[in-house]
């Protein structure tokens, strides 16, 4: 049987994981990533649940400030998840948000008190009931 010629493909992506021969799996998670891609060698599958992420927005910043805009962290989910952390430290490494409810918000306060403006750590891991497993981690700018 003849190989089927190779085809070209671009893609312009924030998350992208391929696959390649069933073995090696390559994930890139933050910022854009332009490939391009011979078909013969790897066949990305966008809509498998191999191929994708969970997550589809995670803000760099808020300003709890009332104005209704930004004023609160949230993380996007897609997919149905089984298990859903999210924590978020200060610069001590203190704990000073944590949820397992994946549609949660942190409004940027700590036992009922605003935290100061500065960067923020935070730790989010999940487990879709697709069998998808993650943990990502990233920072945020608190500004008022």
């Amino acid at each position: 049987m003849p190989l089927a010629a190779p085809k070209l493909f671009l893609i312009i992506s924030r998350i992208l994981v391929l696959k390649m021969k069933n073995w090696l799996s390559v994930s890139w998670f933050t910022g854009l990533c332009l490939l391009l891609i011979l078909s013969s060698w790897v066949t990305p599958k966008p809509h498998d649940s191999t191929f994708t992420s969970c997550i589809s927005y995670i803000p760099t910043a808020i300003s709890p400030n009332g104005d209704g805009i930004n004023d609160q962290f949230r993380v996007q989910c897609e997919c149905d998840l089984e298990t859903y952390s999210l924590q978020i430290f200060n610069i001590s490494d203190e704990v000073v948000y944590a949820s397992s409810d994946a549609d949660a918000q942190w409004n940027g306060k700590f036992k009922g008190t605003p935290v100061p403006v500065g960067k923020y750590t935070w730790l989010i891991e999940y487990k879709a009931q697709n069998g998808l497993t993650a943990s990502r981690e990233g920072e945020l700018v608190l500004i008022r």
